[in-house]
C-alpha cells in the first residue's frame, strides 16, 4: 500500500511539472480548462463589437440634416436633348422646398416648391411642384447633397452644397 501512495505521488508531482500554475488556475474542478481574464476581455469585447454592428440601427440623418440654402447645379438630358439648370433651393427642415433656378431649356429664371423625405441612412427622396422625382444622398451633416432624377426619359444629375443655414430663398 505505501507503494501506491509513493507512485500516485510521483505521478501527481510528473503532472505538476507538466502544466504551469498558470494553467491549473485556469482549470475548474472538472478539469475544464478556463479562459484567462485577457481572453475574457478580448472575448467580451469581441462579442459586444458584433452585437453593435448587428443590433444598431443606422440613423445619422434626419429632415433636420437638411436646413438652410442650397447651391445646386444638374446636367444630362431631358426627353432626348441637352439639358442644364443651377439654382439655389432653401430647405425647412421639415420636408419643404422653396427654390428658383435658371435652365437651358428656356433660359428663363422661374421659382418652384415641393417636399422632401430622408431616411435615417441618409438617404432621400425630392418631390418637386409638377410630378419632378429625385433621389438625394446627403452627407451626414446636411452640408453635401448628391442627386439623380428617377423620372423615366430623364437622365439629370449632380451636386448641391449647403451655403446658409439661413433661408435665402423664401
Amino acid at each position: 500500500m505505501k507503494e501506491s501512495y509513493v507512485i500516485l505521488a510521483a505521478c501527481t508531482a510528473l503532472v505538476a511539472t507538466s502544466y504551469s500554475a498558470e494553467t491549473f488556475a485556469r482549470r475548474n474542478v472538472t478539469g475544464v480548462e478556463q479562459a484567462t481574464p485577457a481572453q475574457e476581455r478580448v472575448v467580451q469585447t469581441e462579442q459586444l463589437d458584433e452585437m453593435a454592428v448587428s443590433q444598431r440601427p443606422v440613423w445619422f440623418c434626419s429632415p433636420r440634416s437638411m436646413i438652410g440654402t442650397y447651391q445646386y447645379r444638374e446636367d444630362g438630358y431631358w426627353e432626348g436633348v441637352p439639358y442644364r439648370s443651377s439654382g439655389l433651393e432653401t430647405y425647412d427642415g421639415r420636408g419643404n422646398i422653396v427654390g428658383m433656378a435658371t435652365d437651358s431649356d428656356t433660359g428663363e429664371s422661374y421659382r418652384f416648391t415641393g417636399t422632401y423625405q430622408i431616411n435615417g441612412d441618409c438617404s432621400g427622396r425630392v418631390m418637386y411642384t409638377g410630378g419632378f422625382y429625385y433621389d438625394v444622398y446627403i452627407s451626414p451633416d446636411g452640408s453635401s447633397v448628391e442627386f439623380i432624377s428617377t423620372d423615366l426619359g430623364t437622365v439629370l444629375s449632380g451636386p448641391s452644397r449647403r451655403i446658409s443655414t439661413r433661408a435665402i430663398v423664401r
